[in-house]
């Protein structure tokens, strides 16, 4: 068995030496030509501008005290809040719901790079019959961004989040009218 590997090391030794051989006095160069074609810095990604949309509800008063969406309806000019932790100064943007419950909140001082610290909330709802905040999605602890799609707005690149569906339900203290 020691014969084995003492001729096996003898025949690696010898290939590599005919390896040298015909190769000769390029390997020192072969090092840097590599250098010259690898960056010696790797450019920055570019940072995008962030825009990020939802859909506020109001929901059925047939299911108190259930996190579900199963019978709710879009509430109209519920306002929604971007609070965005990762710089020095927190960056806070709102947005307005339509009739269809949608809000797209273009948070202008919020890049690509920061996007992970940012959370949505539930703000404020215009139904007196519809206050009461609920936490389906995060709306109360806030709603982690959920990246959808990148569209340009011009020439810039705009990194779409979601924050999937939020809701207000109806006060315990008001007859269900929903």
């Amino acid at each position: 068995m020691a014969g084995f590997a003492l001729c096996s090391l003898k025949n690696f030794v010898s290939v590599w030496i005919l390896v040298f051989a015909i190769i000769g006095p390029g390997v020192e160069s072969l090092g840097a030509e590599v250098q010259k074609l690898a960056p010696s810095k790797a450019p920055f990604p570019t940072r995008s501008l962030v825009a990020v949309e939802g859909v506020i509800y109001c929901k059925s008063c047939k299911f108190p005290g259930i996190d579900t969406l199963f019978g709710a309806t879009p509430l109209a000019g519920a306002v929604a809040k971007l609070e965005c932790n990762s710089t020095k100064h927190p960056v806070t943007s709102v947005g307005k719901t339509d009739k269809n419950g949608y809000f797209l909140i273009n948070a202008a001082k919020v890049s690509s790079y920061g996007v992970h610290k940012c959370r949505v909330f539930l703000a404020s709802s215009p139904s007196a019959f519809c206050k009461e905040p609920t936490n389906i999605n995060g709306g109360i602890k806030g709603a982690r961004l959920i990246f959808r799609k990148v569209f340009f707005r011009g020439t810039k690149p705009v990194f779409l989040y979601t924050s999937g569906p939020l809701a207000f339900a109806p006060s315990n203290k008001t007859a269900c009218v929903h």
